[in-house]
């Protein structure tokens, strides 16, 4: 976010640097008339920062609707307002992706066990419902064997592959699955089968 707020800052006073700086030179200091629109050139340069970010549309376009409340009417401010009343009121706020260890607990208090159910019985289950898959990987170093989990393409709408700092023993980075809340509510829709 800061990220984005320093490219939004530093683009907006490069492209007004002719402006500014003679201002000053002439009378000692610059000031923005309250008479202008709001610049559309950096709001589209604003735009494209945060899109970079990864910020998503609704909070990006409550923000645009945030700036040119800042530059309308009394009469445009409330119908710039209620807009944003509007889009706010219908995010979405996303899931935090789980661990399987986690998503085995959640769904332990869903269907009201008084014991967590175990990350390697989610891992199965996942496996069962064709969600993930296990891979067998022999490492370089000691020439043990491991499971690795990867998101299949149906898993891909209940989780993805969260890639760590972590690196295996060739130099590649460690990914692991991790899952929203819409897998604990398909688990415990199909626990009975279990």
């Amino acid at each position: 976010m800061y990220t984005s707020l320093i490219c939004i800052y530093y683009t907006y006073c490069v492209s007004h640097n002719s402006e500014v700086l003679p201002a000053i030179r002439k009378t000692g200091s610059y000031s923005v008339s309250t008479n202008l629109t709001f610049p559309n050139r950096a709001l589209n340069i604003a735009i494209e920062c945060l899109e970079q970010a990864g910020l998503g549309s609704n909070l990006i376009q409550s923000w645009k609707l945030d700036q040119y409340i800042k530059y309308s009417s009394d009469e445009e401010k409330l119908l710039l307002e209620d807009a944003k009343k509007l889009i706010t009121s219908v995010s979405v706020i996303p899931d935090r992706p789980m661990t399987p260890t986690e998503v085995g607990e959640a769904l332990a208090r869903g269907l009201g066990e008084d014991t967590i159910i175990k990350a390697r019985t989610i891992n199965l289950l996942l496996i069962k419902h064709g969600l993930q898959k296990a891979v067998q990987k022999i490492s370089k170093k000691s020439g043990k064997k491991r499971t690795v989990y990867d998101i299949t393409e149906l898993g891909k709408q209940y989780g993805h592959m969260e890639v760590t700092t972590a690196r295996h023993s060739d130099g590649t980075f460690v990914a692991f699955p991790r899952w929203f809340m819409s897998v604990v509510d398909f688990l415990a829709n199909n626990w009975e089968s279990e």
